[in-house]
């Protein structure tokens, strides 16, 4: 059983999400999140258009949201209360794998992961990124202590689980699962091995043939726009829009050691990095993290989304030296006004992480909830926001991404961001959509929000 600490660690995020949920905030945010939250109710019943859009986005963080969802009687809630749980039980589960030598270490342990900016951020969200890290934390840890192979079972399924969650993390947890079944085989777990692998990939098989769509799979734009010339690019034009970046993909991919969201983890190790034991499944997880880091820097575009599935390898890989130096630190002095300083610092790039997405979702309640008082009926056309304006109210919404449409009807209406789409749209579809919607038909304005949000009518 955890002890107090331990408890302290699982839980503290769910009080964030209790908190945030407080002010209003409801995780949802992007289109991802908001497709989850459908997928979901998909679940529980046959929603008009779920199966056109369901088999996009990988089950099982919906699967799992939907058997909360009779817990917390709110699919939205119960994904939110994964993602925070989630986070807390990877963090108990490095805690235990580590076992932190001195009386603060649980302190350290929860500034390097849970108050980790970018990783106390998934855990507020309605988002697939905190279950797929929990998965991965497990499956590694397990892959470390697997010697004579009776684990491999489970670090297999775990793996399977973790890819039917989010398919990027499969370069990642590749070589982990390979290395396991060599460590099973060498100790003759013959069954062992085959259970893990007739399990494992029955479940794989059955989402990709029974649960997904080719886009969502095998022509991924992952897979169709991957290219090794990406990794010095660092501006690209696609189905995206137009996208420039400050930094090449290949540096970008390195982001979990030296971004300040990541408490610039890299630089932490340089203290450690001499007391790293380079044993087999360390160098294992060396190579998975390497091998992960080429995989997105050949995807044409940059999402600091990706880089946390491989955080918690990383900070796997040099907690033990990372724990030796924390060690010597804590004899010092000053020990504890730096852990003071570190867990101000943390906290408050944890609030300025999430703070784009509590404005975001603040806006998409306040345009929904002047949609709802106007009990609209006509179409309303928009991009980037339909998503989430058509989760929460009951309107026809058109994107004015997929095609390109001619004339509207009078009482139609508009949501539009000239500023936000000008540069990266330029010359696609929202834009040439948005110019010629402008240049033949009259508009009024009926209403304007944060940011250069505009909801226009077609008057005539």
């Amino acid at each position: 059983m955890p002890n107090r600490k331990e408890w302290f660690l699982i839980f503290l995020p769910l009080l964030g999400v209790l908190i945030l949920r407080l002010f209003g905030f409801d995780g949802l945010y992007g289109q991802d999140g908001y497709m989850y939250a459908e997928r979901a109710q998909a679940f529980s019943a046959a929603l008009p258009g779920a199966e056109d859009t369901a088999g996009f986005w990988p089950p099982f963080y919906p699967f799992i949201g939907n058997l909360l969802h009779y817990i917390f009687f709110s699919h939205e809630l119960a994904l939110q209360v994964i993602s925070g749980l989630s986070i807390g039980l990877s963090c108990f589960i490095i805690y235990r794998h580590v076992g932190w030598k001195h009386k603060f270490g649980f302190l350290w342990v929860l500034l390097l992961f849970t108050l980790s900016p970018y990783l106390f951020r998934s855990g507020m969200l309605v988002m697939s990124d905190a279950l797929t890290i929990l998965l991965v934390t497990s499956a590694s840890v397990l892959a470390l202590n697997n010697n004579h192979g009776k684990k491999t079972w489970a670090i297999l399924l775990l793996c399977s689980f973790a890819v039917i969650t989010r398919f990027a993390c499969i370069p990642l947890l590749f070589p982990i699962a390979l290395f396991s079944i060599w460590q099973s085989i060498k100790s003759k777990q013959y069954l062992n091995t085959a259970t893990g692998l007739i399990c494992g990939l029955g479940v794989l098989l059955f989402v990709f043939f029974f649960m997904m769509t080719d886009e969502g799979s095998s022509n991924h734009n992952w897979l169709t726009k991957w290219n090794i010339s990406n990794w010095f690019g660092s501006s690209f034009s696609n189905q995206d829009g137009n996208l420039q970046y400050n930094m090449p993909n290949l540096v970008f991919a390195l982001g979990n050691l030296f971004q300040p969201g990541f408490l610039c983890l890299g630089l932490l190790s340089i203290i450690s990095i001499k007391r790293i034991k380079l044993a087999w499944p360390t160098l294992v997880l060396m190579i998975s993290v390497i091998l992960y880091w080429l995989f997105l820097a050949g995807i044409p575009f940059q999402n600091m989304r990706f880089l946390l599935l491989s955080y918690p390898i990383v900070l796997l890989i040099v907690a033990p030296s990372l724990n030796e130096s924390i060690l010597k630190l804590s004899a010092k002095k000053w020990h504890i006004p730096v852990l003071g300083s570190t867990l101000f610092l943390a906290l408050s790039l944890s609030g300025l992480a999430l703070k784009p997405m509590f404005q975001r979702n603040k806006l998409e309640q306040e345009i929904a909830g002047f949609l709802n008082e106007m009990r609209h009926q006509e179409t309303i056309y928009s991009f980037d926001v339909d998503i989430a304006l058509a989760h929460r109210t009951h309107h026809h919404f058109v994107n004015l991404y997929e095609e390109k449409y001619g004339l509207f009807d009078q009482g139609d209406l508009v949501i539009f961001n000239t500023a936000a789409f000008d540069d990266q749209w330029k010359n696609k579809g929202p834009m040439i959509n948005w110019e010629k919607i402008n240049s033949n038909h009259k508009l009024k304005i009926l209403s304007t929000f944060e940011g250069g949000w505009t909801i226009y009518k077609y008057d005539e």
